[in-house]
């Protein structure tokens, strides 16, 4: 009697996605692995909370990393090999969450995968494509800042170049998209329904050697060779900074006054402390985010089945998302000189003062040749004793309309 009791049991407990909710796409349940079918779905509110939370980091992070676009084209900031990365990452990041959170909120609202086979393929492969285009930029990033610091400049001038950099751009991406289109071939695991169910990524639960290839190399690919780079390079410009904080020190006690020692002195350590702060700040910010899902894919693949339950799943795959979010903050936002841009530009489109400005209603005086501004009038951009910056801006407005208008 226990036994059939049992065994009721066992079958409703292994049938219960089937019937709550209902399943209608059956070539998505095909591909479901059997493993998460094991679980009872979590209670209504989990899901509800759930889209919540992945609503709110798709938002914040696309609007972050927009205004990070935005400056960037305001400002006229780019064709600079750091700036073109920034606004590389912040472009992954971007697209990650215009497609990645909305699908997994949605299917959080309704407690399952509203979007089909196709649409589970599409959603893992946008998720590892722009996954592992900003980490391999981040890393890019990382080795830029290394050399410009670590190296003198005129030995990194020739290699560092903006064509250059766009080049590193380019292969980042051809890079990113050779590991995410490899689930998609055949003789490969695609991407799958995981955790509960609302979203898709990697089938870490196949134990095929191919799988277990392609995962373990992709973690080393994309995930401890660069960790290990970025370290490195960080690493390197804190000794860098240290070493030259030292000698400042003792240049400035050997030539300086006291009280220049002084100032030296603290204007080197808040220096250093803030590079350890960035560079901290960025290796939280990775290990956070990547950390406890490349732990679930090793164990998946590697047989321990028994700590992959759908909540331990559901979490790493929540950390993961918020890499878009902290992105721009910890790259463009810790600049103070970047801040102040992006509250200058910003206040300046809320005013209206850059549209014309900006997007061709009225062109930017600089756009004009130099003969049709009068010459007793014509400012010398270069001149140490010219007006400030406003009043020559403003200068050239009121010609630059006059053409115009």
């Amino acid at each position: 009697m226990s036994s059939t009791i049992s065994s009721a049991s066992s079958t409703k407990r292994n049938t219960f996605h089937h019937c709550v909710p209902t399943w209608s796409d059956q070539d998505l349940m095909a591909i479901i692995p059997p493993h998460w079918l094991q679980f009872e779905p979590a209670p209504k509110a989990f899901y509800v909370i759930t889209g919540l939370v992945i609503s709110v980091i798709g938002l914040v992070a696309f609007f972050g990393n927009a205004v990070v676009v935005y400056n960037n084209h305001i400002s006229k900031r780019g064709g600079s090999r750091s700036n073109d990365m920034v606004v590389n990452l912040a472009l992954c990041d971007m697209l990650m969450a215009t497609i990645v959170p909305p699908m997994y909120a949605v299917s959080s609202f309704h407690s399952k995968w509203m979007f089909g086979v196709l649409g589970c393929q599409f959603h893992g492969f946008v998720g590892s494509l722009c996954g592992t285009a900003a980490i391999m930029t981040i890393t890019a990033m990382a080795i830029d800042r290394c050399a410009v610091i670590c190296t003198p400049f005129e030995r990194i001038r020739p290699s560092i170049t903006a064509k250059r950099s766009k080049s590193v751009l380019y292969c980042i991406w051809v890079y990113s998209f050779l590991w995410a289109v490899i689930p998609l071939l055949p003789g490969f695991p695609s991407y799958v329904p995981a955790g509960y169910l609302v979203t898709c990524s990697f089938n870490v639960l196949d134990t095929t050697t191919s799988n277990r290839a392609y995962i373990s190399l992709m973690c080393i690919g994309a995930y401890f060779l660069p960790l290990m780079i970025i370290s490195v390079s960080y690493g390197k410009i804190l000794s860098v900074i240290v070493h030259r904080a030292t000698l400042l020190r003792t240049l400035s006690t050997t030539v300086c006054s006291h009280k220049a020692n002084s100032t030296n002195e603290r204007a080197a350590r808040a220096q250093q402390i803030k590079s350890a702060k960035v560079s901290v700040c960025i290796l939280l910010g990775w290990l956070l985010a990547w950390t406890p899902y490349c732990v679930v894919a090793l164990l998946g693949v590697f047989g321990e089945k028994d700590y992959l339950t759908p909540m331990a799943y559901h979490l790493p795959s929540v950390f993961a998302k918020t890499a878009a979010l902290y992105n721009p903050i910890i790259y463009a936002f810790s600049n103070p000189r970047y801040r102040q841009s992006v509250k200058t530009n910003l206040t300046r489109c809320w005013k209206g003062d850059n549209i014309q400005a900006h997007y061709g209603l009225v062109r930017r005086s600089t756009d004009y040749p130099s003969d049709m501004i009068p010459t007793n009038r014509r400012v010398n951009f270069r001149s140490p004793t010219g007006s400030s910056i406003e009043q020559r801006w403003n200068t050239h407005e009121r010609y630059a309309k006059k053409f115009v208008h």
